[in-house]
């Protein structure tokens, strides 16, 4: 591990804090640190580059402009590689280019320099708090998805008014490099040899849902209704396809090194993306490639 150390060793949140600037990086990660998080830092986009590549952190605070790799290419690629992981930009180059790549990397803050210590430590405990919250809020959602799912496999019982299983003849969708057998509730990833996945029904359905219309965005309520046979308002929705969503990616993520399969359109619901170049194609077989050549960002 190159200077970028690991500075706290607790069980709390994983944080790196990314900036060429010493005097800003270094009493940050020490705020964050007697807080007690676990917080790693890098002085350089590279030595970022080199700890996303063998770590999974919950936060990263990323400052935009670096004279060797650009905090824009760090950005891409902790985006691709760790959909889950929360972004807060640092930049004291408010431009369109900025804000247009934050925006498209899903940050979740953007916070212009010179910032006081105070302000971007609050924000990092707000961001993480919430986070947490969410995912408990979805494994208990979850558990009572499944609880669902067993008591209708005891009832062998699925209401006919709503019901949108796909005919026998449907029951297979193939879009490289996957193959979902809904009846099997299985998708098999395509390599030498194939991989299979094994999903619940909600998972299946979902994604027999997606796949069976690529590039179609559904609302959770759509998907609620026309995939699980729940007749529910959005908001309700939302809470039962979240953490439907939310195993699928961890479950695809295992075999298909790629955040783009279920795609989520913010404000919209969620589509499944189809890989119609070579070149997005080659996102299925490995994470997004490091950056060659630095990104030069716009003063």
């Amino acid at each position: 591990m190159p200077e970028s150390a690991r500075i706290c060793h607790n069980r709390a949140a994983h944080i790196l804090v990314v900036d060429d600037e010493a005097h800003i990086r270094l009493p940050l990660v020490k705020a964050l640190c007697a807080l007690g998080y676990n917080v790693d830092q890098a002085g350089s986009g590279r030595e970022a580059l080199d700890l996303l590549q063998h770590t999974a952190y919950d936060l990263i605070v990323l400052d935009l402009h670096m004279p060797d790799v650009g905090g824009i290419d760090v950005m891409h690629y902790a985006h691709l590689n760790h959909p889950n992981m929360l972004i807060v930009v640092l930049t004291g180059y408010a431009t369109v280019e900025n804000a247009i790549a934050a925006i498209k990397s899903n940050a979740a803050d953007y916070v212009r320099k010179p910032a006081k210590l105070n302000h971007i430590v609050s924000i990092v405990e707000h961001l993480l708090v919430k986070h947490q919250q969410r995912i408990q809020r979805e494994k208990m959602i979850d558990t009572l998805t499944q609880a669902v799912e067993s008591l209708r496999g005891l009832e062998d019982y699925r209401p006919t008014a709503l019901d949108t299983s796909p005919p026998i003849e449907d029951s297979f969708v193939a879009i490289h490099p996957l193959t979902l057998d809904w009846q099997q509730r299985q998708i098999t990833v395509d390599g030498q040899p194939p991989e299979v996945i094994e999903l619940t029904d909600s998972e299946s359905a979902v994604l027999h849902r997606l796949m069976a219309q690529p590039g179609r965005t559904f609302s959770c309520r759509e998907l609620a209704h026309a995939a699980l046979g729940y007749d529910i308002d959005e908001i309700d929705a939302e809470n039962v396809i979240r953490p439907c969503i939310f195993r699928l990616r961890r479950k695809l993520a295992t075999h298909v090194k790629t955040s783009q399969l279920v795609c989520t359109v913010r404000g919209r619901g969620y589509r499944f993306n189809f890989p119609a170049t070579s070149d997005e194609r080659q996102h299925f077989a490995a994470p997004a490639p490091l950056p060659n050549e630095p990104h030069q960002a716009v003063a």
